[in-house]
């Protein structure tokens, strides 16, 4: 895709979302929203790319509770 994007939502495979986040990592502007599905019960399958957005210094990333279990809501800084 050539396009930059605002907001991106993510599920699929939780094995693969650091991949995902990779190959749109440079298409995300300053600011964009990324939204992950599943963070809470599968984040054990999702450590590469929790480790990324909570430790790189290039998001600003929060767990945000949904009954069972969760969303990881990241802003590209």
């Amino acid at each position: 895709m050539k396009d930059c994007f605002d907001a991106v939502f993510i599920d699929a495979e939780k094995t693969e979302y650091y991949m995902y986040l990779q190959l749109m990592e440079d298409k995300l502007h300053r600011g964009a929203v990324v939204v992950a599905d599943n963070a809470g019960i599968l984040a054990s399958q999702m450590k590469d790319y929790l480790n990324h957005l909570r430790n790189s210094g290039k998001y600003k990333s929060q767990f945000i509770r949904v009954g069972e279990d969760g969303l990881e809501i990241s802003v590209k800084l």
